[in-house]
């Protein structure tokens, strides 16, 4: 290491405001300007008196929020690809996946990426997953690194959320729409749910200013909801949606098999990384401090059951054939990875990307990400 990168570390940590004691190297600093984190970042160290209460006024231990944010930012700087790293290999992280598969944990911690027709990309940032201090940024009013900045603590902090981004190429400059994305547990009988095991969670789309003032924006919710699907039917784990979008989820589901319904369950928080836990959906509190396991309140959604799911026989055996929803394909609804192994498979009409973008045997999708359309975007 040069006098010169052991200075511009040195000058980097005093911009943001950081202890000095905060281990960082040249490339780690390297690649979080690439990122353009400088800002983020220093409205996070500089802003932690700011971040003790939540918005109702919960007190949040002060310690917790320092801890937090010298881990973010030490992942952040310690060296390329060790933030992405750290959410997922922290004991709370950890503990957030415990039940998935190797192969299914290997899965959700991939960015992934899809093609949708018209030049639409939905995507989960790249590798590094530096994007994420900038998600809350697209859309508002919401909170971001300098405003409510304890509700981006679970996004930056949490091995079990992610963001779904969207890219349009009449909007070229960054991504212009975005869901949070979360993976969690139902909970067991006795607590609402009917079957446990793992659950996405999709929350709202929210769209740049910019881009609807272009008129941008109409094609983004089915591109989404086809992007989830996607990763539901590859991890094996029901989809959980907001009820209103339950028909354009119906539509979507056409071409994967799998069924959809109306849902009821509780889901299990297990502790943040991040200190606390935010959403609009998931509490009415908004944010709060999320430092045990905790149950949701029943939640009512619309959920993709993806085929050959372990959970479809116990859902169809707890009433699921009354009012549920499978492929309209002549003959048994085939699952995408069988239709691979059969060739390709025409879309409807009102599809977003070809059969090739998502459908294999389950057993290859760690290792053939890049069939998927993950990579540099």
């Amino acid at each position: 290491v040069t006098g010169f990168e052991k200075g511009l570390v040195r000058e980097f940590l005093t911009e943001i405001s950081a202890s000095p004691s905060v281990q960082a190297s040249p490339p780690g600093v390297a690649a979080a300007l690439r990122g353009e984190l400088l800002q983020p970042l220093r409205a996070l160290n500089e802003g932690k008196a700011n971040m003790q209460r939540t918005y109702a006024g919960q007190v949040i231990p002060p310690q917790y929020i320092s801890d937090a944010i010298r881990g973010i930012t030490e992942a952040a700087v310690s060296r390329p690809g060790g933030f992405s790293a750290w959410r997922y290999s922290n004991p709370r992280g950890v503990e957030q996946l415990r039940g998935l598969t190797r192969e299914q944990s290997a899965l959700w911690q991939e960015p992934f990426s899809m093609a949708h027709r018209g030049g639409l990309k939905t995507h989960e940032d790249d590798a590094s997953e530096l994007g994420l201090f900038w998600a809350t940024k697209i859309g508002g009013p919401s909170h971001g690194f300098d405003y409510e900045a304890q509700c981006l603590l679970p996004l930056l902090c949490n091995a079990r959320h992610k963001a779904v981004l969207v890219d349009d190429p009449g909007f070229p400059d960054h991504p212009c729409g975005r869901c949070h994305f979360r993976l969690l547990w139902a909970a067991p009988n006795g607590n609402g749910g009917a079957t446990g095991g793992p659950r996405l969670w999709l929350e709202a789309l929210h769209f740049d200013f910019g881009a609807i003032q272009k008129g941008l924006g109409q094609n983004f919710m089915p591109a989404v909801l086809r992007h989830a699907m996607t990763r539901s039917c590859a991890l094996q784990a029901p989809l959980l949606v907001e009820s209103k979008l339950i028909d354009m989820l119906k539509k979507e589901a056409a071409d994967f098999g799998g069924e959809v319904r109306m849902n009821q369950e509780r889901l299990i928080l297990r502790p943040s990384n991040g200190v606390v836990e935010a959403s609009d959906y998931l509490s009415r509190k908004h944010d709060w401090v999320n430092l045990e396991e905790e149950f949701t309140d029943l939640l009512q959604s619309a959920i993709f059951v993806p085929p050959d799911s372990p959970f479809a026989p116990i859902m169809q055996a707890a009433g699921w054939s009354s009012n549920s929803f499978s492929s309209t394909r002549p003959g048994p609804a085939q699952s995408p990875y069988e239709r691979q192994q059969a060739g390709p498979v025409p879309l409807p009409s009102h599809s977003y990307h070809s059969a090739e973008s998502f459908v294999m045997p389950f057993q290859d999708l760690s290792k053939r990400l890049d069939q998927f359309g993950t990579g540099p975007r």
